[in-house]
Parts: structure tokens; sequence; C-alpha cells
């Protein structure tokens, strides 16, 4: 069930866990909360959640992936993603903002989250990819600040600066 999504950044590797993946699923895509209905149909999350209950999640993967990657080309391709290499613990992750707003965040090149931000339906795109931008941001300087052994990369200054147009 493992599938890689290959980029001129790296190989990543989308949960090399299937209980995780599920775990996540429920907790984010099939969430009230989050704004999934912007990047699956209706139809789609209706059959998640008849798949998941059936404990059939390959279809439900295999459409995840796909967004996952969608999303971060996208990033990659603006550029609008970030790299923090944690040197003490040899850890490397990486930051993506998908063009509907949802973050990815690889560790050591395996997808283990992807979420919204923003648990308020009702706002615009453009608000869910800013509210994304900030948290990024936040995540890269909270953690540069209480570690001295960490190197971030911010593929753009520009777009890092400011956030841009999507």
């Amino acid at each position: 069930m493992i599938k890689k999504i290959n980029t001129n950044i790296g190989n990543f590797i989308v949960f090399a866990n299937k209980n995780l993946f599920v775990q996540h699923l429920k907790k984010h895509v099939l969430s009230d909360e989050e704004p999934w209905d912007r990047v699956f149909t209706r139809k789609q999350l209706k059959e998640f959640c008849q798949l998941i209950s059936e404990e059939n999640v390959l279809n439900i993967y295999i459409n995840t992936c796909d967004k996952i990657k969608s999303g971060m080309l996208f990033s990659i391709n603006k550029p609008i993603y970030a790299i923090k290499h944690i040197l003490n613990q040899k850890i490397v992750i990486h930051y993506f903002i998908s063009e509907k707003g949802f973050v990815i965040i690889a560790e050591n090149y395996i997808i283990k989250t992807f979420y919204f931000v923003s648990d308020n339906k009702n706002i615009s795109n453009r608000k869910l990819f800013k509210n994304a931008w900030k948290a990024i941001k936040k995540k890269m300087y909270k953690l540069n600040y209480h570690n001295e052994n960490i190197n971030k990369t911010f593929n753009s200054t520009e777009n890092w600066t400011k956030c841009p147009l999507i």
C-alpha cells in the first residue's frame, strides 16, 4: 500500500503505516471541522466514510496520494515550501502548502500529516492559504529559537517575506 511521490527535491513516502493513515483520515479528512470538501467531492468523502468502516482504505489512499502529490508539486513550483534540518537528531522536516490551503509535513521524507490550519469552513481559499503560510513560518522560527542545532531553509525569500498570491 505504500506509494512514493517523486519530486525534484526528493522522493517521499506517503504514510509508511496503514493504521496511522486511517487515524489521520478520521482526525482530519473526515472531520466536519476541516474544509476537505474543497479538495475532495462530497461524494468522495461519503464513500471514504463507508470504505473506512469496511476497513478497505486502498481507494482512499490512492485518491489522497494524488491530492498530496498535487499539493506538493504546487508548493515546489510556486516555490513556497520550507525545510528544517535538526542536525543533532538527524531529522529533516519538509513543509509544503497546497494551492487549496492545506499543509503537508514530511519527516525524513515520509509524509506524516496533512491538514488545514483553520477550522472555519466558510473562509476563502486565499485565507486558508495565508493561514497555512503563517503557521509554517511560525513553526520554522519557533523551533529555531529553542535549538541552535537547526538549519532552516526557506526556498524563496520573496515568498516567505510576504505571502504570495494564489
